[in-house]
This record gives structure tokens, sequence and C-alpha cells, in this order.
């Protein structure tokens, strides 16, 4: 398993790689608007899974977790250009979780620290698409 520090590591470097390519104007935060409201899968590399519903207002993110390996809870967060920010409140802790949604809109993931035990792992999550019937 991946250490917080390797993961911290590889957030930043890939944050710095996204800043220069921000510096030859071809990815401009300001521009990009994503709504991630709706119903995602999420899964953890801690072997935790499950869905979130997701409502976003403006910048703000508010929701609901639904874990088959865990504890339910509401989710409170931020958006900002393709970062998110966002925590998922336990009856015995909290969920921290930051991450990246990419160009798509549909997947996001990132790295989630727990209050409780301090454990961490990587977190990923894609858009749950309902066709059309």
């Amino acid at each position: 398993m991946l250490s917080v520090n390797t993961v911290t590591d590889v957030v930043i470097k890939l944050r710095k790689v996204k800043g220069a390519i921000n510096v030859i104007g071809v990815f401009d935060d300001d521009t990009m608007a994503y709504d991630i409201s709706g119903n995602w899968n999420i899964s953890q590399s801690n072997n935790h899974s499950g869905t979130i519903e997701l409502t976003q207002t403006g910048t703000s993110i508010t929701g609901y977790s639904y874990w088959s390996t865990h504890s339910n809870g509401p989710i409170t967060g931020t958006i900002k250009g393709d970062s998110i920010n966002f925590k998922i409140t336990y009856p015995d802790g909290i969920g921290y979780y930051s991450g990246l949604i990419k160009s798509t809109g549909d997947y996001m993931d990132g790295l989630t620290t727990s209050s409780r035990v301090g454990d961490s792992a990587i977190w990923e999550s894609k858009k749950i698409t309902i066709l059309p019937q």
C-alpha cells in the first residue's frame, strides 16, 4: 500500500504538470465548469465501496454516502476548477477527501484520510449514467 507521503508527492507532481500546461495556455481553471450533481460509484484502495449522491450548487457540494462495507453519512464540500474537496461525516469519525475531476467530468479520484484512525486510501469515482428508455 502506498504511504500518505508517496500519494501526496504524486498529487503535488501532477498538479505541477497541470500548472505547467496552464502557463502555455492549454488549460484554464477559470473556464472549466463541471456539474458533478448525480450518483457516483466510489471505491477505495482499502476495499471500501459504495455510492455517493452529490448535489452541486455553484462551488458547494452536498450529498450522502451509501457504503456496502461501512457506515453511511452526509457529504459537504467544495469544487474549484478541476479540484474537489469534501468530507463524509460518519457516526464514529470523518472521512476527508481531496481529488481531481477528469476533463470528461464523469470521473474523479484522489486521496482520503480518516479522523478516526488516521488511515489513508486512494479513492476513485465514476458517475453513473442512466440512459433514456
